[in-house]
């Protein structure tokens, strides 16, 4: 090798030295937490003290079609066109565009043998009296817009149904006193009663003799 050509081995050799240590000396420097995850392919991989990246813990990335945003557990964002399999909802409002359908969910029935106060929770269940040997009260929550009960007669037992302090209870356009309570005792009558304001209670639907009564 002449010297001409040395020289060149010896300066591409030095280059690579200097460009290797530039990629290197950079991340040798940082402490184990600056350098917390990695990106590979599509994956984003966390680090343990103790086994370093872990190939098995990962959060694996969608492909893309364009420009997208991760959403963060604490971050308020709009999501469309998601599945959402088996969740827990607490809380909120949904809201439709009056062209899309909800199916498929259960009612939540409750048979109580001696009544109940309700709760503002509780709004759109069923309650019966399957069970009961003697009548039985169920309580409504203080009125408020929105909520709404059924009631089912399942043995031939008296079930009262009493608006709280203040409220009414209107049965096809028969509004008791304040306090009054409404009674059923027949197998299969039932009652569908919906609060419209901050007093009124009125039956969407019922079926069967239900009777005003006086505390």
């Amino acid at each position: 090798m002449n010297k001409l050509s040395k020289g060149f081995f010896m300066l591409h050799l030095l280059l690579i030295t200097a460009l290797v240590g530039a990629f290197i000396a950079p991340a040798s420097a940082q402490t184990v937490s600056q350098f917390r995850n990695y990106i590979a392919t599509d994956r984003i991989y966390d680090y343990d003290a103790t086994n370093g990246w872990v190939g098995s813990y990962y959060m694996a990335l969608p492909t893309l079609s364009a420009n997208d945003t991760l959403v963060g557990n604490a971050t308020t964002a709009t999501l469309t066109n998601k599945t959402l399999t088996s969740p827990t909802v607490t809380g909120g409002t949904f809201t439709g565009a009056g062209a899309t359908a909800i199916g498929g969910y259960l009612k939540t029935v409750t048979n109580d043998t001696d009544g109940k106060i309700l709760t503002v929770a509780e709004s759109g269940t069923v309650q019966t009296n399957a069970g009961a040997s003697g009548a039985a009260a169920w309580t409504l929550p203080a009125a408020a817009a929105g909520l709404e009960y059924f009631f089912v007669v399942m043995v031939a037992q008296e079930l009262r149904v009493t608006p709280a302090t203040g409220d009414v209870i209107n049965i096809a356009g028969v509004a008791g006193d304040a306090a009054e309570y409404w009674t059923a005792n027949a197998i299969g009558e039932a009652l569908h009663l919906v609060a419209v304001d901050a007093t009124n209670w009125i039956a969407i639907s019922y079926t069967g003799t239900w009777t005003q009564q006086t505390p």
